[in-house]
């Protein structure tokens, strides 16, 4: 996208505010038929060693002005709350990064896959190990 290659692309967020600092003319636009709803998040991997120190780095990152320097270099909005105010003002008023409040509406949460269909993934990516 940055270097005019497409006219039209999918993409996240982040991806996008990185192509877009390399091209200001780039626009991000909301479908008007929806968008998924999505969230990442931290976790620690069930037997993992070191936890205690995975709790710490992520209650770390849960402090307002670390979670804000992580949206920062990776163009991701983040949910922690009083975060905004530690976001680079280029990007707390970037759509891409924060859903405008008249497209709010738009972005629904995926449901869930049924327990079948998550069987036959795993069955799929099973197959690919062996």
């Amino acid at each position: 996208m940055a270097s005019g290659e497409q006219v039209m692309h999918m993409m996240w967020n982040g991806a996008f505010t990185r192509a877009q600092a390399d091209n200001a003319k780039l626009e991000y636009i909301y479908p008007t038929e929806g968008l998924n709803l999505w969230q990442d998040n931290f976790a620690i991997p069930k037997g993992a060693q070191n936890v205690d120190n995975a709790k710490i780095f992520i209650n770390w990152m849960m402090d307002p002005k670390n979670i804000a320097e992580g949206t920062n270099f990776v163009g991701y909005d983040n949910g922690i709350t009083g975060s905004s105010e530690f976001m680079s003002a280029e990007l707390g008023k970037n759509p891409a990064v924060v859903i405008p409040d008249d497209k709010k509406a738009l972005a629904t949460p995926t449901p869930a896959c049924p327990t079948e269909a998550v069987d036959l993934y795993d069955q799929v990516w099973t197959g690919f190990k062996k």
